[in-house]
């Protein structure tokens, strides 16, 4: 069996020059994994490449099947490979590359890194806005209400966020009536309402996936994700807060470091 790279054929002697996993503390399981990563991180294998076979794997190596199982297993759940019965594993699609430096709607991080996304609307509502949502955008207690929209963000048809967002219901008339199900909200504040959006103030956590959100993410119940809150700015103006849940499987996030 060989594995296969975008349309050419490349064999695991081709792919693994160094056949070496050493009798040390680390397990023999991780160095295999991070040989694989070594080679997706470098795009030796790219995204849906396909993997040689287990056994191949513990002939070349010289290590016990139920090993590289382990290795392949570990990958898997971590989503970097997926399996496909009775055709293989392969190489997942990669991740979204989230610059948090820069202020960008999830259609606009998705064109950056050449990937197919589109939204699904599941609800727009004008409703009291939550404590949170209140004290973000900046509102008296007991004025005015909030639009708050549900929508799941999807990469190649794959569902990889669930997005709350809430907009004062003031500063954009008639929301309801001119959103589109797949349409992108920031273009739709700038193009529309008129208002540059100029900055952000976000802030990123782990979590676990819900069942509801399992159900709308097609994931596995307890599976990492981030939580991905976020106050968006028209000049010194915040005109959105959104509460985001990231498939932990789907995304990088990025920035640049300088020391002072």
């Amino acid at each position: 069996m060989s594995t296969r790279v975008n349309e050419g054929r490349t064999t695991i002697y081709e792919l693994f020059h160094d056949r070496t996993l050493c009798e040390s503390p680390i397990p023999l399981y991780y160095q295999l994994q991070e040989f694989i990563k070594d080679k997706i991180d470098s795009g030796t294998l790219p995204e849906y490449a396909q993997l040689p076979s287990e056994r191949e794997f513990s002939q070349y190596f010289g290590i016990n099947r139920r090993t590289v199982s382990q290795a392949i297993y570990g990958l898997v759940k971590e989503g970097i490979l997926t399996r496909k019965r009775g055709a293989g594993t392969y190489v997942a699609p990669r991740k979204i590359i989230s610059n948090v430096n820069t202020l960008r709607s999830f259609h606009d991080e998705a064109y950056f890194e050449g990937r197919t996304v589109h939204t699904r609307l599941l609800k727009i509502e004008p409703i009291a806005p939550t404590e949170t949502a209140r004290k973000n955008l900046n509102l008296a207690a007991g004025g005015e209400k909030v639009f708050h929209l549900q929508r799941i963000g999807y990469m190649d048809d794959q569902p990889i966020s669930i997005q709350n967002s809430y907009l004062p219901h003031q500063l954009f008339p008639g929301l309801d009536e001119k959103i589109g199900r797949e349409e992108s909200l920031y273009t739709l504040i700038e193009h529309e309402y008129g208002r540059e959006l100029t900055s952000g103030e976000e802030t990123l956590e782990a979590t676990t996936i819900s069942e509801y959100e399992a159900d709308l993410l097609r994931a596995k119940t307890g599976s990492a994700a981030f939580v991905l809150q976020r106050v968006t700015f028209s000049h010194r103006v915040p005109v959105e807060y959104t509460k985001s849940i990231l498939r932990g499987d789907t995304y990088i996030f990025k920035t640049k470091l300088q020391k002072r």
